[in-house]
């Protein structure tokens, strides 16, 4: 803020605190990270997954005592809703986009770096999540991962000649076929994919609204970035 001269309110200077806790908490984790934590973290992470998908079953189906609690109370007032018969999952985020940035997180964690025995189930269950979110830009992040661990691992099997290697990577392609081929007629009937394709269609991307409002953010973003690519605007330029 002082080295660009750009103020846009006191919250500039109190949200400044943030690098400070994200830095020590970094620094804290570089110290002390070892196994238990590690399994820690991915035991939160692997929970947080099946909450979700425990979530999304109370929404499809009446859960005696769960469904109320979840769907009619918890997440009542979220963006976790019943959209033209889809559900459109965000929990346990307010925002269903939030919800898929933090679920391909976790993705990327259990297919590259994971060494749990269940990692590929883990894996599986964070796409049955990512897709429920209707969340395209998380659509477009996963088909990205998925492409990048399809040439990863036929690489290391290829290099390593394993056969128990080979045999996992064929059943994890199977999986993989087999739930594209099930939910591809669904992805195509989803409302948010149809806008965009009839938008494509006619008058071009731009012409839908949520897309729209997406490139017109990012032209201003690079518009920022062109005034002041190194010190940035201040963490409250975004809100005004």
């Amino acid at each position: 803020v002082g080295i660009n001269g750009i103020e846009t309110g006191p919250r500039d200077y109190f949200e400044l605190a943030r690098y400070l806790i994200v830095l020590a908490f970094t620094v804290y984790l570089i110290r002390h990270f070892d196994a238990s934590v590690k399994n820690a973290l991915e035991a939160a992470a692997t929970a947080s997954l099946y909450f979700s998908l425990l979530v999304l079953a109370c929404y499809m189906v009446s859960i005696p005592a769960l469904t109320p609690l979840l769907k009619g109370w918890l997440y009542a007032g979220t963006k976790t809703s019943v959209f033209h018969g889809t559900v459109r999952l965000s929990a346990p985020f307010e925002n269903p986009n939030f919800l898929g940035f933090y679920t391909v997180q976790v993705l990327i964690y259990m297919i590259f770096f994971s060494k749990a025995p269940l990692r590929f189930l883990h894996a599986v269950a964070a796409l049955v999540v990512m897709f429920y979110t209707g969340s395209r830009t998380s659509w477009a992040a996963m088909f990205m991962v998925m492409t990048a661990a399809a040439v990863v691992y036929t690489y290391m099997g290829a290099l390593r000649a394993k056969i128990k290697f080979a045999l996992q990577l064929s059943l994890a392609v199977l999986i993989l076929i087999g739930a594209g081929a099930h939910f591809s007629q669904r992805i195509m009937e989803s409302p948010r994919v149809r806008r965009v394709m009839y938008a494509m269609q006619t008058r071009g991307i731009q012409s839908e609204a949520n897309a729209a409002q997406r490139l017109v953010q990012a032209e201003i973003a690079m518009d920022f970035i062109r005034q002041s690519p190194f010190f940035g605007w201040g963490p409250s330029k975004y809100r005004t």
